[in-house]
């Protein structure tokens, strides 16, 4: 019974890992599917807490796929069997995701409200890794409002805590923010490095789900700089790759049809084009100065 069962524990950890390499490569179905047979053993187990890590790990990938009532759902599933154990960092982790589901659908205030509570637990426990995710997702919070000036401050303490553990995943997503920030306050040529910094680390990564948030803050800035056909190009990979987030996807594809009003209709049909028949290799190959 008892190898039965280290078997089983087994056999969960490895599918929950495959899951969580799934998503990296932007394979959410499969993603679902692993985590789902991970959960079920878990719960046949009688892991709590590791149930309540699976809720949330399904919760993330449905939230990748744009499926936010069931994200929202799996993630207070998860947060309601967290504090029945008293689990802080669970806790923690499962606010955060409701913050993120908020977030992404425009709810702001309630997205603000789950990331503070979720920071105060991670402040709580010391869990690094948690505050400089928070700070991070509330620096893209500010960002979205247009605050600016704040967006800045805790995206820089973010990030100065990211490089500080070599968190390289997270590292990208503060640069490519601050680069965002910073093409927002008019100041290109620092956007640019940003860009290019996230962008080298993404690429190293091999995450072109990663690639592809870079490439729609990148848009942006060529936009800016008065490329709107290359904007166009970029956005259209952007919008019909398969690695992309449904989030980012939205984004693209509002951002594709703004731009493409400003040009002549065969022009940007052309540099629509162009740009779903381009590789994200080709895509970084053009932005090579």
């Amino acid at each position: 019974m008892a190898r039965e069962m280290g078997e089983r524990t087994e056999m969960a950890f490895a599918l929950n890992s495959l899951g969580i390499l799934a998503g990296m490569h932007g394979d959410y179905a499969e993603e679902v599917e692993f985590f789902r047979e991970s959960l079920s053993l878990y719960r046949a187990l009688g892991d709590r807490r590791r149930v309540a890590v699976l809720l949330n790990n399904l919760a993330i990938a449905h939230r990748l796929m744009g499926a936010y009532d069931e994200a929202e759902r799996l993630s207070r599933e998860s947060l309601a069997l967290s504090r029945t154990m008293g689990n802080r960092r669970g806790m923690a982790r499962a606010l955060q995701h409701l913050a993120l589901v908020a977030h992404v659908q425009g709810a702001y205030p309630e997205a603000e409200r789950y990331y503070r509570e979720s920071l105060e637990l991670f402040r709580e426990i010391g869990d690094r890794w948690g505050i400089a995710l928070t700070l991070g997702n509330l620096g893209d919070l500010a960002y979205r409002r247009g605050e600016y000036a704040a967006a800045e401050t805790v995206l820089e303490e973010s990030l100065t805590l990211r490089r500080e553990m070599n968190d390289r995943w997270g590292t990208v997503l503060a640069l490519n923010t601050l680069g965002g920030v910073a093409r927002a306050r008019g100041d290109l040529q620092k956007a640019e490095r940003c860009f290019r910094s996230a962008l080298h680390e993404s690429l190293a990564l091999r995450s072109e789900t990663m690639v592809m948030e870079v490439f729609v803050e990148w848009a942006q800035l060529l936009m800016a700089q008065g490329n709107a056909q290359q904007a166009v190009e970029m956005l259209a990979l952007v919008a019909h790759h398969p690695a992309t987030e449904e989030w980012t996807r939205d984004m693209a594809e509002h951002l594709l049809e703004e731009v493409s009003a400003a040009l002549p209709p065969d022009v940007a049909a052309d540099a629509r084009r162009r740009g779903r028949a381009r590789s994200p290799e080709q895509a970084v190959a053009a932005l090579t100065p």
